[in-house]
């Protein structure tokens, strides 16, 4: 395995519409020793197809499938397992990047001896027109108590994968959360701890396309939804609260609130998942 090889990590489910301009993104990278690792969600339109297709012109595309739906947080984690790289990037399915994406992290990387890089995003709608940017000022290092508090608080940082880059250390320190909502929230911040410190780079490679019917949703409901915020929020809770930043408890509370009380007003009592939230509810407020 090359010390430079990046695996490019792609959960699918019914992305058939982004699909190409995705994959297209990844095939013209200007850095070439990649993998990109797609794990097929049982999708039910033609992303598969399109996938094969891809993986059949270029053997740098590894494409599998799950055998039931297992909810993107799994599907990420199966995909991880797959990869063979040093490094590690995470592109959405209806998201795409730019041609220097892998070429540029991996250089800050390297020049900063950083184990994470974070660029800036471009907010695009469903027919790829531009909608904002988040983007830092200037390049700059960071770690631990600064990064997670820019995690939180910024308009750059964000609490996706897509914008990030990782060195393979430290994605093999934490595993991937199998939440099927908030699973990016639920992980990434735990990475960013993990990590030496974190290159910000001034520069916006990523495209976040924005639509009703992205991949989050896959056929579940609301309410599973409300549950999963909770669990991801109360984490970060008890996270805040081990580490003693108690700046951050407010503004915790005043977020988890409505899906909250969404999952108290909603669930069955007699659930596995009342007796979850029950919990967050008694420990948040405690």
């Amino acid at each position: 395995m090359s010390d430079n090889k990046v695996s490019v990590i792609i959960p699918l489910y019914n992305a058939g519409k982004y699909l190409r301009r995705c994959l297209d993104s990844i095939a013209g990278q200007t850095f070439t020793d990649w993998e990109c690792v797609i794990v097929d969600d049982c999708s039910t339109d033609d992303s598969y197809a399109i996938a094969e297709e891809y993986a059949r012109r270029d053997d740098r595309f590894r494409l599998y499938a799950n055998e039931t739906n297992m909810g993107c947080g799994m599907t990420r984690r199966r995909a991880i397992e797959l990869g063979r790289g040093e490094w590690f990037a995470f592109v959405d399915a209806d998201d795409y990047v730019d041609a220097d994406f892998i070429a540029a992290m991996l250089d800050a990387c390297r020049r900063t001896r950083s184990e994470v890089a974070i660029c800036g995003t471009y907010n695009r709608d469903d027919a790829y027109n531009y909608l904002s940017q988040d983007l830092a000022e200037k390049e700059y290092v960071v770690a631990k108590e600064e990064l997670y508090r820019q995690y939180m608080l910024s308009s750059w940082i964000l609490q996706y994968n897509g914008n990030k880059f990782y060195h393979r250390r430290v994605i093999d320190a934490v595993e991937y959360s199998p939440l099927r909502f908030c699973e990016d929230s639920m992980t990434t911040y735990k990475w960013l701890w993990e990590a030496n410190h974190a290159v910000v780079i001034p520069k916006s490679m990523y495209h976040y396309v924005h639509h009703d019917d992205s991949n989050s949703r896959h056929g579940n409901t609301p309410l599973r939804k409300a549950v999963d915020t909770c669990v991801c929020i109360y984490d970060h809770y008890c996270f805040c609260k081990a580490h003693g930043f108690d700046y951050m408890y407010e503004r915790l509370r005043a977020f988890i609130a409505p899906f909250l009380n969404q999952a108290v007003r909603e669930l069955d009592t007699d659930s596995d998942d009342w007796r979850l939230v029950d919990e967050v509810r008694g420990g948040i407020y405690r």
